[in-house]
């Protein structure tokens, strides 16, 4: 066979005399003794050729037909990942805000129990305090009355020296 592709090998139809369909007669009709051998043998070459050039474009046919689909196939593959890789992110985001959400919640709950820490440390200061100056306003009374006790004591002592000289 020639290297050359079949589409050069064909005969140049409009430099012939002969139209096609007078070249296709004698084949047709079965007359083979007008056809001469050697033009015989290059329709038969080209017959040969059209037919494995038709094959090869039918082969070449079904591989594109399959890889195509096979690349069909991989764009939804990618696209069912794509899509699976959003769901992952909007589930991501969602647990990140939710997580953000509790963290803030914790936050302001410690706050508030240091707020609230703090008011029982200054209520209970200021309760310790006027428990402290309580104490000391009592201590201060008792001391007072045990002051005024013993002057009295001490008055009923000389009034009673007083009386007992006298007598």
């Amino acid at each position: 066979m020639d290297p050359q592709p079949a589409a050069q090998q064909l005969p140049d139809t409009h430099t012939e005399e002969k139209s096609e369909d007078e070249k296709a007669a004698p084949l047709v009709l079965g007359n083979v003794s007008k056809i001469d051998p050697a033009r015989e043998e290059e329709v038969r070459r080209q017959l040969t050729e059209s037919r494995a050039a038709r094959k090869k474009a039918e082969e070449d046919r079904r591989l594109l037909t399959n890889r195509l689909q096979l690349l069909k196939m991989e764009e939804q593959k990618a696209l069912k990942k794509i899509e699976s890789t959003r769901q992952k992110a909007k589930e991501i985001a969602a647990i990140k805000t939710r997580n953000a959400t509790k963290q803030k919640e914790r936050e302001e709950a410690k706050k508030r129990l240091a707020e609230k820490r703090a008011q029982l440390n200054s209520a209970y200061k200021e309760m310790k305090l006027g428990i402290k100056q309580g104490i000391a306003v009592n201590r201060k009374q008792v001391l007072e009355q045990k002051q005024q006790t013993s002057k009295s004591i001490k008055d009923e002592r000389e009034v009673l020296r007083a009386f007992q000289k006298r007598l």
